[in-house]
């Protein structure tokens, strides 16, 4: 009885979700067959009545079937519908041009793949290639197209795609995730009211992450398994911060604009970040004080917090600034008072903390003076940095990933549109922006894709962005090496006499 309500449970949930068993290694392999026009030997195509010979990658089957097999017309040519539900109708089919032809088996699969006949022993249309296959390829890709219909990624229907998101229920940052969570709904609602994406509306799904670490992959794996995701959107998981791409990578799932930017970089597949997070900020305070004239020839002190990923972010920073020149560079946790000495002779503070450790650390350690340039993230130190004594004047610059100037009227009345009342959004507006651009960024993305989508693909298809504007930051671009849309930075400066922040005019690159 328990086995039987298991099964049930089980078949009930797959109906849901339109899932499927996993493909055998025998289908996967087919499936690379019919994606790439790779297999385990040499795949050939002719084409056209010249039978002009071509690598099997030039003319993958995906090119004009899809990747669900239902067939794209494009021009002149309409290719069929190869999906085997279609192919084996327990009956002969006439098509419009008087081809009639009885079912198809997989022998006559077969030869309509290799000599361009159907199971009528009419020839195929002349934009069909004949490929040469092995034995074993020509199986696999066969076991392949069996399943066609039914490979697609969770969170994909014909009318729907479903997408997730981790947003805090409690605690400290209970009130920004009310706020994101409201912002993300009424995007994708306007979106659906204009007809959705090629004809399938969005849904969001939303987490709460809990207080650690193990909550939050916990809510993650949930999203991805349970309520069949497509991908994440935005996720706001402190925990998450380290090693967010691993996860990514073994769930094998796209995360679009994480707003909890890691410290850490390594090359990347499944995450991409809209604007620059603390990494890219610090590196580009870093080419902004080494255009400083004399500035380099100082010596500079990088402090960070006592935190490992800080201290590597740290290492990084002092590691660039001596292959730009810089001969006296030290990375150091945040003196204490027995250090404050050797502090004031510094020419140059890159800090990476908080605006109260800032305050703290100054007061403390900067004696000296004229009292050295000090450079931080905005993201990190926030309106606290107006608290430093007023002998730092001009002699701080804070790195902005983006400002009112990059603005356009019809993004940002979108934005304060979407933004509900009652959240009280206009305390988070960094949120906001990051949380609009990374929809935008995928909106743009799944256009992009066409009806046939999946997650492979529509990381190709961001990888393809170039010079992507939202109306709200800077424009972004991605690569295959490139995980991070708009890399620079605004450089502002702060007038502590007057309370007030300063643009520079400049924009730096790492």
């Amino acid at each position: 009885m328990f086995r039987a309500a298991g099964v049930i449970t089980c078949l009930l949930l797959c109906s849901t979700f339109a899932c499927a068993l996993p493909l055998s290694p025998e289908e996967r392999a087919g499936k690379q067959i019919y994606l790439t026009g790779v297999g385990q030997d040499s795949i050939q195509a002719r084409i056209g009545i010249g039978d002009m010979l071509l690598p099997g990658t030039s003319l993958p089957c995906v090119n004009c079937h899809g990747r669900d097999g239902r067939g794209r017309p494009e021009g002149a040519v309409v290719p069929p519908d190869i999906t085997w539900q279609r192919l084996t109708k327990p009956y002969r089919q006439r098509l419009e041009n008087g081809r009639d032809y009885p079912p198809y088996t997989e022998s006559s699969l077969l030869r309509a793949f290799t000599r361009g006949v159907d199971p009528g022993d009419n020839q195929l249309a002349a934009a069909m290639p004949r490929y040469s296959l092995s034995r074993t390829d020509a199986n696999n890709l066969i076991a392949y197209i069996r399943r066609l219909e039914d490979d697609h990624d969770p969170g994909l229907e014909d009318n729907l795609l479903r997408i997730g998101t981790l947003l805090p229920a409690d605690g400290p940052l209970a009130g920004p995730g009310r706020m994101v969570s409201g912002l993300l709904q009424q995007l994708v609602e306007q979106l659906n009211n204009r007809g959705g994406i090629h004809g399938r509306k969005l849904e969001l799904v939303v987490r709460d992450p809990g207080p650690d670490r193990s909550t939050s992959i916990q809510a993650l794996q949930r999203l991805v398994q349970e309520d069949q995701v497509f991908l994440i959107l935005a996720p706001m998981a402190p925990a998450l911060s380290e090693g967010l791409e691993e996860l990514a990578a073994s769930l094998a799932v796209p995360v679009i604009g994480s707003l909890i930017s890691p410290t850490d970089h390594a090359h990347q597949k499944w995450v991409f970040q809209a604007l620059p997070g603390l990494r890219e900020q610090m590196l580009a305070l870093g080419v902004y004080a080494n255009s400083i004239p004399g500035q380099s020839a100082q010596r500079a002190l990088v402090v960070h917090a006592a935190d490992p990923r800080q201290q590597r972010l740290a290492d990084l920073l002092a590691g660039r600034l001596r292959e730009l020149g810089w001969k006296n560079v030290q990375s150091r946790s945040q003196p204490n008072a027995e250090q404050s000495a050797v502090v004031g002779q510094i020419g140059t503070v890159f800090f990476i903390g908080s605006g109260g450790e800032l305050v703290d650390f100054a007061e403390a350690s900067l004696q000296a003076d004229p009292p050295p340039l000090l450079l931080a993230s905005s993201d990190q130190v926030g309106a606290d940095v107006l608290r430093l004594p007023q002998r730092h004047s001009d002699r701080v610059v804070l790195a902005y990933a983006f400002l009112p100037s990059d603005w356009t009227a019809p993004a940002l009345s979108l934005l304060q549109s979407s933004v509900p009342e009652s959240t009280g959004g206009e305390r988070y507006l960094a949120l906001q922006v990051n949380s609009y651009v990374s929809t935008m960024l995928l909106f743009e993305g799944l256009k992009r894709i066409g009806r046939d989508a999946s997650r492979e693909a529509l990381v190709v298809s961001l990888e393809n962005l170039h010079n992507f504007q939202t109306g709200l930051a800077p424009a972004m671009s991605f690569g295959p090496g490139r995980r991070t849309g708009a890399l620079g930075s605004h450089m502002v400066k702060v007038d502590l006499r007057q309370q007030r922040f300063q643009p520079t005019g400049r924009y730096v690159n790492p």
